[in-house]
Parts: structure tokens; C-alpha cells; sequence
């Protein structure tokens, strides 16, 4: 056996350099990282890399387990140091302090900053509770804390695991047995631990306190008082309240966040998938991350919410599934992750049971408001749980109380940001599973009525003055309202609440990039069988479908759309919305170029507004009729048309008509070749906007103006910073016809930077989008644009900027969007 163990040292030698080998033989001599890159002349920086290289091929991950690694493998006889072998003495052997640390057979990914903050706290104070949810990895930190200063307690450090321990009587007897203390028949536990450990320097690591708190807490504190050189480092999924204990909550590990893109290196710098992929090859040895599996590894990291527990067990299941199949199954999570080790203690072996054991230590009060807290699928705030928890069983004064214990016991997290509201959330493997216990309690219905009528009176709260924080506050309330709509739609007799719901999710969303959410929702309430008993909501719901084609730029379906809505509110004798319908359909009339409709249409809308006295619709219509003078190149109409809007806008406080007024404005400026004007007002406008809403087509609209006054002034970099902004807010909310003269924009900068063959192609692509959606042309920008477009010709030759040109109208728009978003702005 030894001289297999012996060959086994020498095989393992040879995986290490002759400098690893000599930094492992002084560290084995008790020398410290200074002292050995002193020795041997090396950087400190160079024996650390050194050392994770050392650690990682003994597959370790401190020095203990290093040294107690290469000691078993015979390794230590087979090293020996040979530079600077005069610089330091020999170092007698040490005996290193006591410890029953039990070794990691696996590696331990991320936490350096928890893990130096751990250690500076304890280097300062004497209890440490580390605190979290069941799986977030506790037990392994702690471990790692004390593996990293056990050599800092001359008289031990013991690990105590209290989780096997159902009587809290026998708490204090375990850990008189696992530090090696006898205790004399009758003779009590607590009082002999103190005697023992009144002048020892020691650490004791207890570990999952959270189910015999009251004996911890009594052991604790009387140790804290007798020993004054002993520290506790205890884990526990609730602080166990003695006086000097310093809570640290720990978190989950670092993932990808959802709607982002990684390259496989760059999903390696999140510990959570260090781990899966590490884990995942404990399964598959030659598994890695490559363009095909990277977006699913992302995806599950994101479900699982980087708990370590549940990134394991997710990892077990690619024995039998791909990362895609995996990614696809996390809806029932509970179900799929299961098949712990067999070594583990049962409330690890699958995810139900970790979550279990914390459920079954909450009192009934508590388990209700946790079930129904599931209903919430993005966090809330107290005011949204104290409406949608409060009910039977549970008061409305009990919800604050309530939320505060399942805080303290991390079966709920509170999310404070400095300046906003706390919000309350729960791990999505918590909401499954309080979901599931809300189900089979019969409760669940009723909760989610009163969620979605929560956030349906949230939805409708918003006025013309309050518009902006409505806005951010929609954007963080998305998922909820998301949800709310989604269970209005198929809860039986909740029609009208649906249809209600997809108008205000429409502008919640519209400017948010959930333009595909917006249209999905319009169009699954308009299918609901008794949408037609709300016949001002129907029309209101097709009007906001026939924008989002107009916003796409299928014009024909926009105009059935807008028409069949306007018949239906003319019919009801509804004047506000045809009013505004009318005026809608101008717009549409005015993107398509044409001029003399669109004056019909604005002018019917005028009437209306001016009989109903509604000087907001009254000065948006001015606005309106503005843009087609300036599409006319009618500048003097033009600016009497904007003027006269901006007096009646600033009267009424609406931002974004002021806004819009002022970007359209510009363009006359532009048109009149008055460049400095024409920035200045774009600014003016851009301020206005940003008042209501940070992004969205209106501020894109601005961004377009500013570059193209750049473009003017030939500041190829200012033009293209602005453009590729709008560019990205256009893509948010699908505004084709806008992308187009994006691209064209993005041609000018090319020829600015002297690139005639990539601004043919983006020309090419900017007409072929143009082309196949129809519309209008933007004077403003024309001149300029024919200028720079000769200046093409005239570098590139015509044979070469018409082969550029028909390049680039062969783009799909994704491609041109992405050719166009690469750097040129010189």
C-alpha cells in the first residue's frame, strides 16, 4: 500500500515545475509567501500564482490541504528547495494546532469578498453568524474561513455539525465530543466546557443552528462570557440573538443576469458557472463551455439564482439531459432536482427537502404568508404584501411582523437600496415550492385576485403629472403586472380587468423593449369570447395593435386597425377617442408621405378637440400638423404650427409634447441651415423628454436630430454615438422605418471617416428597408445626405458604390442592424 501511495507522490511530482516544487518543500517547512518569494527571489504575486497552480493540480484549495494532501500522496520526501539555499535556516517541523476540518473533496469557486470580510470580522469579534437560505453554501464557507485561519488558534479549531442533533439537550454533549472532552458522569456539559475552554485559544465552527437556537444561543453566550480567547463561527438560516454577534448574510454566487449575451469566456468569470461546469464534469469528464451550450449554462445559472445546492444537483442532471433540455425543465424545478449524493444528510439530497426543513421550522402564521407572498412573481414592496397577504387568518398589522421573521429565518430576502423602497422577494426555488403549498391549501385563486386587482388600481394610478415616476415604477413592477394580466386572461368573468390590463401594460411597456409583451397580451384579451361586451375597451385595445404596426411599419394593417377601432368608438358616441383616433390615423397618413390626408385626418381631430375644450389634444395636433409642414419643407408654416403648440403644451405642463415640439422645431433650424439653433433646440427637447421617460422612440427621435447636425458639422464621432443610441432604443421597441434612417446616418459617418464602401452598403440596406415598408423622407437630412453620398461615389467610383450599394440592400435587418453597430466613428 505505501509504495503505491510512494509512486503515486512520484507520478504527481512530475505534474509539478521544479519552481512548484521547491515553493511546496519551504511551504512545508512552515515559511510564509514573503518569506519564499524572498528566498528565491521571486515577486509575492508570482508564489501566489504559483500556489493556485499547485492547489489546483493536487485539486485543493488551501495550504492545510495542500500540505495534508502531498503528505498523503508521499509527495513531501520526493521535494526538496535548491535555490537560495543559504538565504533562510531550516525551519524545525511544527506542530500545527488541532483540527477536525474535514477535507473538501471538491473546489470552491468564488466569495474572495465575502471571504476577506468574514475574516477581517473575525478578526475583530468573537461570534460570526453567517446567514441565508437553505443551499446558498453556508456550511462550505465557513469551512473555507477556518481552513484559511486555523493556524491562528494554537488550542484548535473544531467543526461541530448540530444538524443530526433533533434534542437541543444533546447540543452541548456534541460539541464536548467532537473537541475531545470527557465529561464525568452527572456533571453538567455546559459548565465543563467552559472550565476547558476558559484559557484555550480556540475556534468553533457550529454549523445549521437554525433548529435548536435557544440551546445554541445558551451555549454561546456562556462561552463568550467564560473564554475569553475562544470565537464562534456559526451557520444558521436565522441569527441565533446573543448579545455581540455579528450577523453576515450570505449571498447566492455571482450569475449572468437575464437578457444578456456571454461568450463561453465570458460566463467563466461567475463563480456559479465555475461551479456547474466543475460539477457538471464530475459527471462528464470532457464537458465544456462552447457557442452551443452557453446561453443554456447561462440560462440555468440565472433560474437557479447561483444557490450552490441547486447548481449540484442541476449538474447531476446532465448525465442523462443537455444544457438545453436542462434550461428547458427549470419551470418544475422542485421535481427535476433530486438525486443528492448518497452521503448526504437528507435535507441535502434533493431541493424539496432543503426548502422543507426551513418551512417546517415556521410557525402556521408564517407559512400562510409565505404561500401567499408566491403569487408575487418579482419581489413587492410592504404596501403591495400588506394588500394581496392580508386576509383570512392574517391581518393586515401582521404582515410587516410576518415579513420580518421570514427575513430573520432567509426564507424571504429584503432588497434595500439606498434612497428606494425595500422590496421583499423570494429565491424562485422558494416560489415554486410556498406556490405549491398555496395550491394544495385552496388558496390560490383568491390570492391572485387580489394581486391582479392591486396592480390593475397600480396600473391606473398614473396622471399627466405623474407620469415619469409611473413609468419607472411599471418598469420595476413588470413581471408582476406581466402576471396579473396573464391570470386576468384566463380566470373566468375577469374580461374587463384583461382589456384594462393590456391598455395599461401597453404604455408601461411600450417604451420599455417589451413591445412583443405589449402585442401578445392585446391580442390574447381581444380573443377572450366576451371581449365584445366592452366595446370601448375593444376599440381602445385594436387602436394600440394598429400602433404597434404603424411602429413596424405595416402600414396597411395599422390603417385597419385604427379604422375598424375609430368606427367602434364613433358608434358609441365616444368623442375624446375618436378624437384621438383621428389623430393617430393623421400621423399614420403623415408617415406614409402623405401630405393632404394626413391634413384631413388632423384637422377632423382639431374640431373634436376644440368642441370638448381639451387644449393638451388641441396642442399635440399643432405638433402634429408642424410635422407635415416640415415634411412639406414649409418652414414658415411649420414654425406658426410648433410656436403656437409649445404656448398651449408649456400651459399644460406636458412634457412630451414640449419635447417633441421643440426636436421638430430643430429640424426647421436645420432645413434653414441654422446648425447651432438647430442642436441648441434638440438639447431643449431632449431635456423635456427625458423628464417623462430615459429611453423610448421619442427620445431615439432626438438622438436622430442631434446626429444629423453632426453630421452637417462633420463630427463623424458625436453623429455616431448619437445614432447607434437611437439605434438601440429603436430596436427596443421594433421602430423599423426609424432603424432605416439610423443606417442612413450611419452611412454619413462612414463617409466622414473615409469608409465609401461600408457607407454604400449601409445606404443599400437603409433603401431596401425603406423601400419594402414605404413612407416618408426626412428633408431635414436630405441635403446633406446627397452631398455625402457624391463624396461616396466620387472615392469609391460608381461601378464599386453600386456593387456596396447592392450589397448591402441583400441584408437581412438583423444584419444590417449588426454591420451597422461595429465601430466607425473614427
Amino acid at each position: 500500500m505505501g509504495r503505491r501511495l510512494s509512486r503515486s507522490g512520484e507520478n504527481r511530482a512530475k505534474l509539478l515545475t521544479r519552481r512548484q516544487g521547491e515553493i511546496l518543500a519551504l511551504l512545508a517547512q512552515g515559511y510564509s509567501g514573503p518569506e519564499i518569494a524572498e528566498k528565491l527571489a521571486l515577486a509575492i504575486s508570482s508564489v501566489r500564482s504559483h500556489l493556485l497552480q499547485i492547489y489546483g493540480k493536487l485539486g485543493v484549495n488551501t495550504k492545510r490541504q495542500a500540505l495534508t494532501r502531498a503528505a498523503e500522496l508521499g509527495l513531501l520526501g520526493t521535494l526538496a528547495p535548491t535555490a537560495g539555499a543559504d538565504s533562510f535556516p531550516s525551519r524545525p517541523a511544527q506542530v500545527r494546532p488541532p483540527n477536525n476540518l474535514p477535507l473538501q473533496l471538491t473546489p470552491f469557486f468564488g466569495r474572495e469578498h465575502e471571504i476577506s470580510r468574514l475574516k477581517e470580522r473575525l478578526a475583530r469579534h468573537r461570534l460570526i453568524t453567517l446567514t441565508g437560505s437553505g443551499g446558498v453554501g453556508k456550511t462550505r464557507l465557513s469551512l473555507q474561513i477556518a481552513e484559511s485561519v486555523w493556524s491562528d488558534f494554537s488550542d484548535g479549531t473544531w467543526f461541530v455539525e448540530l444538524a443530526p442533533v433533533s434534542d437541543p439537550e444533546l447540543v452541548d454533549q456534541t460539541v464536548a465530543k467532537r473537541i475531545g472532552l470527557r465529561v464525568g458522569a452527572g456533571q453538567p456539559v455546559l459548565n465543563s466546557l467552559s472550565d476547558y475552554l476558559s484559557s484555550r485559544q480556540t475556534l468553533l465552527v457550529l454549523d445549521n443552528c437554525e433548529h435548536v437556537l435557544e440551546a445554541a444561543a445558551q451555549l454561546a453566550d456562556a462561552l463568550l462570557q467564560a473564554c475569553p480567547h475562544v470565537k464562534l463561527l456559526i451557520s444558521s438560516r436565522e441569527p441565533i440573538g446573543v448579545a455581540g454577534e455579528v450577523v453576515f448574510a450570505v449571498p447566492s454566487l455571482d450569475f449572468p443576469k437575464a437578457g444578456q449575451v456571454f461568450s463561453p469566456e465570458r460566463l467563466d468569470d461567475y463563480a456559479s458557472v465555475g461551479l456547474f461546469v466543475d460539477r457538471v464534469r464530475l459527471v462528464l469528464p470532457d464537458y465544456q463551455l462552447d457557442g452551443r451550450n452557453a446561453k443554456y449554462v447561462a440560462h440555468i445559472c440565472q433560474c437557479l439564482e447561483g444557490i450552490p445546492l441547486a447548481l449540484e444537483l442541476a449538474a447531476a442532471r446532465m448525465n442523462v439531459l443537455s444544457a438545453q433540455q436542462l434550461a428547458g425543465r427549470l419551470d418544475d424545478v422542485l421535481r427535476l432536482l433530486t438525486g443528492g449524493r448518497r452521503t448526504a444528510v437528507p435535507r441535502q439530497k434533493t431541493l424539496r427537502a432543503t426548502i422543507d426543513w426551513s418551512y417546517n421550522l415556521l410557525t402556521e402564521a408564517e407559512r400562510l404568508l409565505l404561500q401567499r407572498l408566491s403569487v408575487f412573481a418579482a419581489g413587492c414592496t410592504l404596501e403591495a404584501a400588506e394588500a394581496v397577504c392580508a386576509g383570512e387568518d392574517l391581518e393586515v398589522g401582521s404582515v410587516l411582523e410576518g415579513l420580518a421573521a421570514l427575513v430573520a429565518k432567509s426564507m424571504v430576502i429584503a432588497d434595500r437600496q439606498q434612497d428606494k423602497e425595500t422590496r421583499y422577494r423570494l429565491l424562485e426555488t422558494v416560489r415554486q415550492f410556498a406556490q405549491e403549498k398555496l395550491g394544495a391549501g385552496g388558496e390560490a385563486d383568491g390570492a391572485r385576485q387580489r394581486h391582479m386587482a392591486y396592480y390593475l388600481a397600480l396600473a391606473e394610478s398614473e396622471t399627466h403629472g405623474q407620469y415619469s415616476e409611473w413609468w419607472r415604477q411599471m418598469a420595476i413592477e413588470f413581471d408582476n403586472l406581466w402576471a396579473a394580466t396573464a391570470w386576468a386572461e384566463s380566470a373566468v368573468g375577469e374580461t374587463e380587468a384583461a382589456l384594462r390590463l393590456s391598455l395599461r401594460a401597453n404604455q408601461a411597456w411600450g417604451q420599455g423593449g417589451h413591445w412583443r409583451e405589449s402585442v401578445l397580451v392585446c391580442e390574447r384579451a381581444l380573443a377572450l369570447p366576451d371581449a365584445g361586451n366592452y366595446p370601448l375597451l375593444q376599440a381602445q385595445v385594436i387602436h394600440i395593435l394598429g400602433r404597434w404596426a404603424e411602429n413596424r411599419g405595416d402600414y396597411p394593417t395599422a390603417y385597419m386597425l385604427m379604422t375598424q377601432s375609430l368606427r367602434l368608438v364613433r358608434a358609441l358616441g365616444a368623442r375624446e377617442q375618436s378624437a384621438d383616433m383621428l389623430s393617430w390615423l393623421g400621423r399614420l397618413a403623415r408617415d406614409q408621405a402623405d401630405a393632404a390626408t394626413a391634413r384631413l385626418r388632423l384637422e377632423e381631430s382639431l374640431a373634436l378637440y376644440r368642441q370638448m375644450g381639451d387644449q393638451r389634444g388641441i396642442g399635440r395636433v399643432f405638433s402634429s400638423l408642424g410635422e407635415v409642414a416640415v415634411m412639406q419643407e414649409d418652414t414658415a408654416e411649420a414654425e406658426r404650427l410648433l410656436e403656437a403648440a409649445l404656448v398651449i403644451n408649456r400651459a399644460v405642463g406636458d412634457a412630451e409634447s414640449i419635447g417633441r415640439a421643440l426636436n421638430t422645431l430643430g429640424q426647421v433650424a436645420q432645413l434653414q441651415g441654422d446648425y447651432e439653433r438647430a442642436a441648441r433646440l434638440h438639447e431643449e427637447g431632449l431635456a423635456q423628454h427625458l423628464r417623462v421617460r430615459p429611453r423610448g422612440h421619442r427620445v431615439a427621435a432626438v438622438h436622430q436630430g442631434l446626429a444629423e447636425v453632426a453630421l452637417a458639422q462633420h463630427k463623424s464621432a458625436a453623429a455616431a454615438k448619437y445614432l447607434r443610441e437611437a439605434l438601440t432604443m429603436l430596436i427596443e421597441t421594433n421602430a423599423r422605418p426609424d432603424m432605416g434612417w439610423c443606417l442612413a446616418g450611419l452611412a454619413g459617418v462612414a463617409v466622414l471617416n473615409d469608409e465609401p464602401d461600408r457607407a454604400g452598403r449601409l445606404w443599400g440596406a437603409a433603401e431596401a428597408l425603406r423601400t419594402s415598408i414605404g413612407g416618408r423622407h426626412a428633408p431635414a437630412s436630405r441635403a446633406n445626405r446627397e452631398w455625402l453620398m457624391a463624396k461616396a461615389r466620387e472615392r469609391l467610383g460608381e461601378a464599386a458604390f453600386v456593387a456596396a450599394w447592392v450589397e448591402g440592400a441583400r441584408l437581412t435587418l438583423e444584419q444590417a442592424v449588426a454591420f451597422a453597430q461595429e465601430s466607425n466613428d473614427g
